[in-house]
């Protein structure tokens, strides 16, 4: 019986170690898929990359990759959504820490982050401005603006609303994403645009809230 159970246990051993090694593989495996489609977006972009290529590229066959992915759309909507999340970790914190400066400082502050990150990674910033690609990443999108106003949030006026800072947030991204597909990187003079115009936005809302306030 002892040896039975000494037995099981290095089958159970085995089997584990066995599935641990199979992860391993898998995500090195993936790692090249994701890495092919990396150069592949900044070769070409994401309209001209296609599952042959991304097969030649990365060296796993095309059967492997449908197996996790089943089209084109979905790969670069899961890597859309990495990248994403990605890029809101690098403006909240940038924010974070940063609630005694004045608003529009943590605007700039917001801002320069997402251009940094973008002009430091470019197969994710055309991820990021070229999608979304599915539900996966158009998920992320929400998630990060979400995110990114509990991050302004404690800096920002009071009689500026949720809406208002989120609607700011696309108004500053869709100025970041003209500035990249148009030149393949985000200057700034195209920084320095989307900077005023958030802070305009929001101080024209903030105008808005305090006329209505003292007229009633």
């Amino acid at each position: 019986d002892k040896v039975e159970s000494v037995m099981s246990a290095k089958d159970n051993v085995l089997e584990f170690r066995g599935k641990v090694a199979n992860r391993t593989n898998v995500r090195r495996r993936l790692g090249l898929v994701f890495d092919a489609v990396s150069e592949l977006l900044i070769k070409t972009g994401p309209d001209l990359v296609s599952i042959p290529d991304i097969e030649e590229y990365s060296g796993i066959p095309k059967d492997e990759i449908f197996r996790f992915y089943p089209d084109k759309h979905a790969l670069l909507s899961a890597m859309a959504k990495g990248s994403m999340e990605a890029l809101e970790r690098a403006i909240s914190s940038s924010i974070a820490g940063q609630v005694n400066s004045d608003w529009r400082e943590l605007i700039v502050f917001g801002t320069d982050a997402a251009v940094s990150f973008c002009n430091e990674n470019p197969s994710a910033a055309q991820l990021v401005f070229a999608g979304p690609f599915g539900s996966e990443d158009r998920a992320a999108h929400d998630d990060a603006n979400t995110a990114i106003v509990a991050a302004l949030r404690p800096g920002i006026p009071t009689p500026i609303s949720d809406e208002s800072i989120a609607l700011m947030i696309q108004m500053d991204f869709s100025c970041l994403r003209y500035g990249y597909l148009r030149d393949g990187q985000i200057s700034d003079e195209i920084a320095v645009e989307a900077t005023l115009a958030s802070i305009a936005y929001l101080e024209g809302r903030q105008s808005i809230n305090l006329r209505s306030a003292s007229a009633s």
